[in-house]
């Protein structure tokens, strides 16, 4: 008697509970999106940029072949629930031990690093490699730079600062390390070769204290280091300045105490990266220096010109000038072209200097108007390391 062939078909209730549930699924974020469920703030938060904007209506026949993906931007910003869908991707990629976000890397033992082409593998050299003759072209700007600061009575000083990746490489991917001699490597060389061009690479003595002491200088969590290796970067660049201004206040060691810092949460890199627990930030030893800070003014250029601001806006604010004034007695003036790793030197400086103007170095360019404004007595240059691909620059352009 012939056996009879099971029947593997599911019941058709079941099957109309898969249909359901997989058209639920399919329609929620729809649903949520015109339910006001889209959390655009989400997007600026942890992917560092603005979401995509309502695309208009075509009005002219070209326009209409970008449109579609136009639309499509649109929609993978702004559909329902893009935030909690978001997050539970990450989380899942993060316990499988891969990065959910094209700007960060993760490391090994809760190290976290930015996904900077110029500060990986091989740096980009293929789009931008580094030749003799781009560095030679870089100390000549440089020397052009110095003798016009020189001319307005002020003293150059160029400060390189040293990434994560260069810090604590051996916590990186094997596939993320870059073989030397890497950028900063060359240009170490040949800061070297011009001792007075007034170059400052933070990386050695920054170096030689990790290898001192167990302390951590970098947070794991974040693209910058924490105010223990700021305070020693502030210590190297009061030793160059000290060379022209050889009396005036610098913090001393015996002028800080030591105390331990237990963050409640992450940095930009753990927030970035986006998961549910998030990468926790470790304690760390931290500095609290002995005296109380003292601002006497702070001021932000706006559009209309200058406002009395606090001092956290016009520390924190990166595009916009801004100047402080703290009453240090005989203690010169400086003009600081910045990047984000400066803000943690600030409270130190503004122990040193009697008046402070902060503005972004945008792109490694020297603003000759604030220099003829501001009259400082030093100008420091300040930038991370991938930033060395731009070769100095000055505004106005220079003639010729």
């Amino acid at each position: 008697m012939p056996q009879e062939t099971p029947n593997l078909r599911p019941s058709p209730t079941r099957e109309w509970v898969i249909i359901i549930v997989f058209l639920v699924l399919i329609a929620t974020p729809s649903v949520g999106q015109f339910a006001g469920f889209s959390d655009t703030g989400f997007i600026k938060m942890t992917e560092l940029r603005n979401p995509a904007p309502r695309p208009e209506w075509p009005s002219e026949h070209e326009r209409w072949r970008e449109f579609p993906a136009q639309v499509e931007t649109f929609i993978n910003d702004h559909f329902g629930f893009r935030a909690w869908l978001s997050t539970l991707n990450n989380t899942v990629l993060a316990f499988l031990g891969t990065s959910g976000s094209k700007k960060v890397i993760i490391g090994e033992d809760g190290w976290l690093f930015v996904r900077d082409p110029r500060l990986i593998g091989n740096e980009g050299r293929a789009k931008r490699p580094i030749t003799d003759r781009k560095m030679e072209r870089w100390i000549q700007a440089t020397v052009r730079r110095k003798g016009w600061l020189e001319a307005q009575g002020a003293g150059l000083i160029t400060v390189v600062v040293p990434s994560t990746h260069s810090i604590y490489p051996e916590f990186l991917p094997s596939w993320a390390r870059r073989p030397p001699p890497n950028r900063l490597d060359l240009f170490s060389r040949l800061f070297a070769e011009y001792p007075d061009l007034g170059f400052v690479d933070l990386r050695t003595p920054i170096l030689e204290q990790k290898a001192r002491s167990n302390a951590l200088l970098y947070r794991k969590t974040d693209t910058h280091w924490n105010v223990l290796g700021g305070f020693l970067a502030y210590r190297t660049i009061m030793d160059k300045v000290r060379e022209d201004f050889p009396a005036f206040p610098v913090l001393e060691r015996a002028d800080v105490k030591l105390i331990d810092i237990e963050p409640e949460n992450g940095g930009d890199l753990s927030r970035m990266l986006n998961t549910f627990r998030g990468f926790r930030e470790p304690p760390y030893t931290g500095i609290r220096v002995n005296t109380p800070l003292r601002i006497q003014s702070a001021e932000l250029k706006t559009d209309t010109g200058w406002a009395e601001c606090s001092y956290t806006d016009a520390v924190t604010t990166m595009m916009n000038v801004s100047i402080l004034k703290t009453g240090v007695e005989d203690a010169p003036r400086v003009l600081i072209f910045r990047d984000s790793f400066t803000t943690e030197l600030i409270p130190f400086f503004a122990r040193s200097f009697s008046e402070i103007m902060l503005d972004h170095h945008r792109r490694n360019t020297l603003d000759k108007d604030l220099v003829e404004a501001f009259r400082p007595d030093v100008v420091l240059f300040i930038f991370i390391e991938s930033s060395l691909v731009n070769r100095p620059k000055m505004r106005p352009q220079e003639e010729g």
